[in-house]
């Protein structure tokens, strides 16, 4: 079965990974009271460590596995498997795996995948321009013809006041 094998690969690579060994004693034994009373390299766990448990001596963050070193690169590639761009790539491991960084190296790993970058827009967005506001009333106005059960409208808006004069035309020429 391809999911026993995962959990076996799983088990076999967190037995061999040092920092998750080390967080399997800390959830075992208690955090410290203080952040600086961790080992510099579990520090990275501080803000999530009240979220962590042991599973069949497997970590997980809530309800989401930490997931060894050695297997990290390859969770990426399945998190990014359908080329849906940064957020949903977040989105889809948020519900399943963690590490302290996730976000960042999914962000990291999506936009150095090339595949990604050839399909990108080739254009980017224009910025908005905003221009000033007049200084004084009838400085400048906007103007737009409109129809109305039939009847044609010439609609002049004074841009300092928003003043409206709207005048009735007898065609739309």
């Amino acid at each position: 079965d391809q999911e026993n094998l995962r959990i076996t690969e799983l088990r076999q690579a967190s037995e061999n990974d040092q920092e998750y060994n080390d967080i399997r004693l800390l959830i075992m034994n208690g955090f410290p009271n203080k952040k600086s009373e961790l080992p510099s390299h579990l520090q990275c766990y501080w803000s999530v460590h009240q979220n962590l448990s042991l599973d069949d001596n497997l970590v997980l963050n809530g309800c989401r596995l930490l997931v060894p070193q050695t297997l990290r690169h390859e969770m990426l590639l399945r998190m990014h498997e359908g080329h849906q761009g940064i957020s949903r790539s977040q989105a889809r491991a948020r519900l399943s795996i963690y590490w302290p960084g996730i976000d960042s190296d999914i962000k990291t790993f999506v936009e150095s995948c090339q595949h990604c970058q050839d399909r990108l827009p080739s254009q980017a967005p224009e910025p908005l321009i905003s221009k000033s506001r007049p200084s004084r009333p009838f400085q400048e106005i906007a103007a737009d013809f409109a129809v109305h059960n039939g009847l044609n409208f010439l609609i002049i808006v004074d841009c300092y006041t928003d003043w409206p004069e709207i005048i009735e035309c007898q065609s739309d020429t």
